[in-house]
C-alpha cells in the first residue's frame, strides 16, 4: 500500500495548525504591542520633564499666580507655543530645537475636557490625549499643564504621527 497520500495529508494538517498558532500569536503580539507604543507616547519622560521646565520658568519669572487667575477667568492658558508669538513666554534660541514643536496648556480641573479646547489649533492626537486623560485619571490638584511635543520633518512642519504628551499637575496650596 502507497502512504503518499497520508503524509501528504498530515502534511496539510500539521502546517494548518502551525498557521493558525503563527497568525493568532500575531494578532494578540500586535495588539499588545499598539497599546504599549499608545502608553509609551501618553507617558513620556522626557516631555514630562520638559513640562516640568516650563513650569519652573513660569515660577522664577514670578508669572505662576498671574497665570492661574488667567486660568480661573478662561478656559485654556496658551503657555508655550513653538510656533506662536502669543503666548506667556518665549524661550531663548539656546532653550529651542528646530526638531521638536512643543504645545503647553495650563487649565483649571473643573474646566478639563476636550470642550476647553473647541477654539485651540491642536491635533486630532492631542484631543485623543485628552480624552485618554479625563478618562483615565485622577487630578488631586486644582489646575493641570498638559504638553505635546511633536517631531518636525525636514520642511519644518509638524509630524502629528510622532507626538508625545505629559501632564502636571499644579497645586496652589488650596486643595
Amino acid at each position: 500500500m502507497n502512504n503518499k497520500g497520508f503524509m501528504m495529508a498530515e502534511v496539510v494538517v500539521v502546517s494548518a495548525i502551525v498557521l493558525v498558532a503563527i497568525t493568532g500569536l500575531y494578532i494578540s503580539y500586535n495588539k499588545i504591542y499598539s497599546i504599549y507604543n499608545a502608553r509609551i507616547d501618553y507617558y513620556d519622560v522626557t516631555t514630562l520633564y520638559r513640562l516640568g521646565y516650563y513650569r519652573d520658568i513660569l515660577i522664577e519669572n514670578d508669572k505662576i499666580e498671574e497665570v492661574l487667575e488667567t486660568a480661573n477667568n478662561q478656559k485654556v492658558v496658551d503657555i508655550y507655543n513653538s510656533s506662536n508669538e502669543n503666548v506667556i513666554f518665549q524661550l531663548p534660541p539656546t532653550e529651542t530645537s528646530e526638531y521638536t514643536t512643543d504645545t503647553v496648556f495650563l487649565l483649571k480641573k473643573d474646566k478639563f475636557g476636550i470642550d476647553a479646547f473647541n477654539n485651540k489649533e491642536i491635533n486630532q492626537t492631542f484631543k485623543d490625549y485628552i480624552t485618554f486623560l479625563s478618562d483615565s485619571t485622577t487630578i488631586n490638584s486644582n489646575y493641570l499643564m498638559i504638553m505635546e511635543r511633536c517631531n518636525t520633518n525636514s520642511d519644518s512642519s509638524k509630524n502629528i504621527d510622532d507626538c508625545s504628551y505629559a501632564y502636571l499637575e499644579i497645586y496652589d496650596g488650596n486643595e
